[in-house]
């Protein structure tokens, strides 16, 4: 999966036109703005950021940002995975 990802990276920095990517970024980013609405969704905002990273140094570090900040959900995550499961089995226990 991470060697298909690349692959498309290196298909959009291969791309001559600076213009189609910039708009498909920007779309994809108002797209993702839009986000309670049908098929659109919040999953477009990274993806457009991804996108305009090739060209610009702001999008490059709003991205690296937006990293951080998964990384550490997916560790705070792991961390309290089983947590709402042990206060539900203290909530039975204590009702006994």
């Amino acid at each position: 999966m991470k060697a298909r990802i690349q692959n498309y990276v290196e298909r959009i920095k291969r791309m001559p036109n600076k213009g189609v990517r910039v708009s498909v970024g920007v779309l994809l980013i108002v797209g993702g703005v839009l986000g309670a609405l049908p098929i659109l969704g919040f999953w477009m905002i990274p993806l457009g950021l991804a996108i305009l990273s090739v060209d610009y140094a702001w999008a490059r570090r709003a991205t690296a940002a937006m990293k951080r900040w998964f990384k550490g959900l997916a560790t705070e995550y792991k961390k309290s995975r089983w947590d709402w499961i042990r206060r539900i089995g203290q909530k039975f226990r204590s009702r006994k």
